[in-house]
């Protein structure tokens, strides 16, 4: 059974890799505090006491403060703010606003002498009775090496409050050594037909290998490297360049006190967890074979993280010849079918 301790340190990893989104409804000080990145790609001046949250992907970036957050996506080979800015509105559809649209004339702008494209995006969310607006604040930035976008999911009262305190972080990006001048040049954006879709470059099938287990990874997966917090038990954390915020976590349980049902009831506690208000079975319990005969059990759940974003999470627990094998998604609640299909193959695949 997966330890008290083990599920809260999964819980606060896991939020930071998969685009923590969150509806605030707290004031924000004016002040700021600097961040500057690392590596080097931009700096932003953050509401005093707002941190990064712990990085799992080194162009996702995370910062929290006042039961709110901005996320912030690098794109390396990116720089056209136009396009930085749809890849935005494309992470706010999935992330449980699917029918956002603009509530405001969408502006181009600069900020500290880079181009820019700003913009309010709101959608009505129902959560059982209650029908919510969520808005999206979104900004792209163009850098002197690719570029960002920046999000942040507020409810439709905290916007009014805190909208001039999270504009302003956001018009504080900039190059490192680069003067705060501020956003200037603001002009309604000048749109140009999108050009048709094009699915993320896929690659070619991997392998996930470990001396208890080997995966075949679908084309467009790969293995990310283990946090130093993550259990023992965790040996495989699996990540999709083509589903947006989509991932694995494959866990090995061994020894005599192990069975299905105690690694099942470890594998809902922590499902409780990361959706504390509230999680929905979609699919029953269904027993399938690998490829190398073993009977798996595999259930989905959908659930509400405690910052209103919904989930999908298909979890599966099969005896390999070496260990109990749980295999457990996450990915956001639009994208489920995706996930589980590829999450299919990888469990067939299990050795």
């Amino acid at each position: 059974m997966m330890k008290t301790g083990t599920i809260r340190r999964f819980k606060r990893l896991w939020y930071s890799a998969v685009f923590l989104l969150a509806v605030g409804f707290f004031g924000i000080a004016h002040a700021a505090n600097t961040f500057e990145d690392p590596k080097g790609r931009f700096v932003i001046d953050l509401p005093p006491g707002w941190k990064l949250a712990p990085q799992t992907d080194e162009t996702v970036y995370v910062f929290k403060g006042d039961d709110m957050s901005i996320i912030i996506e690098y794109d390396p080979a990116q720089s056209d703010a136009g396009a930085l800015f749809a890849k935005g509105v494309t992470t706010l559809k999935a992330s449980g606003l699917p029918n956002a649209l603009p509530a405001e004339e969408i502006k181009d702008l600069t900020v500290n002498g880079n181009n820019a494209r700003a913009g309010l995006h709101a959608d009505e969310v129902v959560y059982g009775s209650v029908k919510v607006k969520l808005c999206g604040l979104l900004e792209s930035v163009s850098l002197k090496k690719g570029g960002i976008y920046l999000l942040t999911i507020l409810g439709d009262s905290s916007l009014k409050k805190n909208r001039g305190a999270i504009e302003a972080a956001f018009h504080s990006v900039r190059n490192p050594g680069q003067a705060v001048t501020g956003a200037a040049d603001i002009r309604p954006a000048v749109l140009t037909a999108a050009a048709p879709a094009k699915s993320a470059a896929a690659g070619t099938p991997g392998v996930f290998e470990h001396q208890y287990l080997t995966l075949t990874l679908p084309a467009g997966w790969r293995s990310a490297e283990l946090q130093p917090n993550f259990e023992k038990e965790i040996i495989g954390w699996l990540k999709s360049d083509t589903i947006p915020g989509a991932s694995i976590m494959a866990s090995c349980y061994r020894g005599m006190g192990y069975n299905y049902g105690k690694v099942r009831i470890g594998g809902l506690k922590t499902v409780a967890a990361v959706y504390p208000k509230g999680q929905k079975m979609l699919k029953e319990k269904t027993k399938v074979r690998t490829a190398a005969g073993e009977k798996a059990v595999v259930e989905v759940w959908q659930g509400l993280t405690d910052t209103g974003t919904l989930m999908q999470s298909p979890m599966a627990i099969v005896k390999t010849r070496n260990c109990w094998l749980m295999m457990t998604g996450y990915v956001l609640d639009a994208n489920g079918a995706q996930l589980e299909e590829d999450f299919m193959k990888i469990l067939e695949s299990a050795k």
